[in-house]
Formats: C-alpha cells, sequence, structure tokens
C-alpha cells in the first residue's frame, strides 16, 4: 500500500491537486478534506521522537506528552462558538479512544511526582486545589513519564497509521491524505506513513498575496506586501532541500497543473506508479484556472513591482 500525501503552503494550491486525486477514485481517503497533521503539529508525533531521540528531559517529555492529549481533542471535537476543532472521526470505530490508546503504548513508565517547572506551569486553580487540599491533609500528587525507546515509537506510531489507514479500506486501495507532512520537511513528517509518496506544490507568490490580501489576513501577512516577502523567504527558507531530493519527493508548480495539465498529471502517475488518464476524471479545470494570474486585478501595480523584485527567483515564467 502507498500513503500519498499533497503538501503545500496556504494557498498554494495543493488542495486542488489532492482533489484532483480524489475524483480519480483509484485511492482511499480516511480523512476527507481534512488536514491530517498528526506528525507535525506541536506536540505531535514529530516532538514526541526528538523528545525520545536527542532533547530528553523529564519536563519536555511532561509538556509533549501533555500537548498530545489536547492534540487529541483538537483533532476529533467539532469546532463550536470560539473554539476551533478538526472533527476527525472515523466511520464505525473511536477514533478518540485509539488515539489515546496509542499514546499509552508509548509510556514506558509512570510515576507520581511533580516538578517546580511544571508547578509553576500548572493554572493557578490547579495550583490553589492542591494547596487547599494539601492543608486538609490530602496531598494530589502530579505525574510524570518516561517514553519508550526509540525503536519502539516508530514502530507503534508505523502500526498506528497502517491501521488508521487500513480501517474502512475494504477494497484496499493506496491511501490519499491532505497535508500528511510539512513543506519544510517533507519526508522525515511522513516516514511514519506506509510507503509514503509526496507532492510539494508551488505557486506564484504574486498570486500568493491576492490570496492573503483578499481573504487570509487573519492567519497570514496580507496587508503589507514588504512584510510578506520578508515572511515568504524566511519560510522558503527553512525547506531542507536534502529531504525534498529524496526520491520520494516530487516538486510541483500549480500553474503547470493548470496550464500543462497532461504533462504534470503524467509525471503524477509515474511518481506514484498509477496510470491516471485526466480525461477520465470529472474535475472541474476551469475553477483553478480562475485563480491564476489573479495577481493582476488584485494587486496595485505598486505591490506586483515589489514582488518582482524582492521575490524574482520564485515567480512562475
Amino acid at each position: 500500500m502507498k500513503t500519498i500525501t499533497t503538501i503545500g503552503l496556504g494557498y498554494s494550491g495543493s488542495s486542488a491537486i489532492y482533489e484532483f486525486l480524489q475524483k480519480t477514485n483509484f485511492f482511499f481517503d480516511p480523512f476527507p478534506n481534512s488536514e491530517f497533521s498528526l506528525t507535525y503539529d506541536p506536540g505531535g508525533v514529530i516532538d514526541i521522537n526528538t523528545c525520545i531521540a536527542n532533547k530528553f528531559t523529564p519536563n519536555k517529555t511532561k509538556i509533549v506528552f501533555d500537548q498530545f492529549k489536547k492534540n487529541i481533542k483538537f483533532y476529533t471535537n467539532k469546532s463550536h462558538g470560539l473554539k476551533p476543532g478538526k472533527g476527525l472521526k472515523i466511520k464505525n470505530y473511536d477514533f478518540e479512544k485509539i488515539l489515546y490508546e496509542y499514546l499509552d503504548s508509548i509510556i514506558h513508565l509512570k510515576y507520581e511526582g511533580e516538578t517546580l517547572y511544571i508547578k509553576h506551569n500548572n493554572s493557578r486553580s490547579e495550583n490553589f486545589f492542591k494547596k487547599l487540599a494539601f492543608k486538609f491533609n490530602k496531598k494530589i500528587k502530579g505525574q510524570m513519564l518516561f517514553f519508550c525507546d526509540e525503536d519502539q515509537f516508530k514502530q507503534k506510531t508505523i502500526d498506528l497509521f497502517k491501521n488508521l489507514f487500513f480501517l474502512n479500506n475494504e477494497e484496499k486501495k493506496d491511501v490519499i491524505i491532505d497535508q500528511g507532512g510539512t513543506i519544510w520537511n517533507p519526508y522525515s513528517s511522513t516516514i511514519y506513513f506506509d510507503n509514503p509518496r509526496c507532492f510539494i506544490i508551488f505557486r506564484d507568490p504574486r498570486d500568493i498575496f491576492s490570496e492573503f490580501k483578499g481573504k487570509a489576513a487573519h492567519r497570514y501577512p496580507g496587508n503589507d506586501v514588504n512584510i510578506f516577502c520578508s515572511w515568504y523567504k524566511k519560510i522558503i527558507s527553512q525547506i531542507d532541500e536534502n529531504e525534498v531530493k529524496k526520491s520520494n519527493i516530487l516538486k510541483l508548480n500549480f500553474e503547470d497543473f493548470v496550464f500543462n495539465h497532461k504533462e504534470t498529471v503524467s509525471s503524477i502517475s509515474d511518481h506514484i506508479s498509477t496510470n491516471i488518464n485526466p480525461e477520465n476524471v470529472e474535475f472541474d479545470l476551469l475553477r483553478p484556472k480562475k485563480n491564476v494570474s489573479r495577481y493582476i486585478q488584485d494587486l496595485s501595480k505598486e505591490e506586483i513591482l515589489i514582488i518582482e523584485k524582492e521575490l524574482k527567483n520564485f515567480l512562475y515564467i
């Protein structure tokens, strides 16, 4: 089984390629139209691995463990009111229970204890309750823990994802997930998946800023073109080029997907060893085409000139 994932920056156009692959009906999508970020979220799989392998301290272990528990709520709870959530679920299975069982399986030891640092980071109400209980001769002890060793952790994590992606996958198709890794570390953020094949998608920064300016300023720098250019340079500079060169990683341009569609789909097919005929896929190519060169209408001449000067090496020509 192959695990195929599309990866890109915000408004990179990666969702169009993900949707195209969805519509081929060659793949099983365990979490349709949801970004699958379990490996790289703060306190996620990568942070646990790092804590085990070379950044161990008892305090870090406790913090990463607690953060992963918070992440479980983020993944499984739906958005409500002012509290966002992903609302991920698996038909006929308790996804939350599966994640808690996984977390418990990677613990080597739990013991009573609480460092001064951990106490400092507890909520005021929690520390007050413990202090009040102590006055009545009832000591409420904290809990510390150690993770299992790295080899065990990696195997249990690989097993977790393999099992998740097989649930309800009755035809045992190759799996597709959206944003299953990061563009900065596309290889190391996907090594826990079974036979991963990754597409990292880039897009002309003029159109990206056009999207940011139009509707995404609350998440990205969309109000000031100079800040955007600095942001974009920094983001791109953090990409590990050695990881991008790995054989299971393929770089794509959103514009090529639109204007050189057959050739790009051919490259996609070769990369995942699946013969996809774009003429047999009911995908509306006109929709993403409308988002190419939108900057001409959306940006001022001054903004365009600044981006073309500052980010000239990243423009799609």
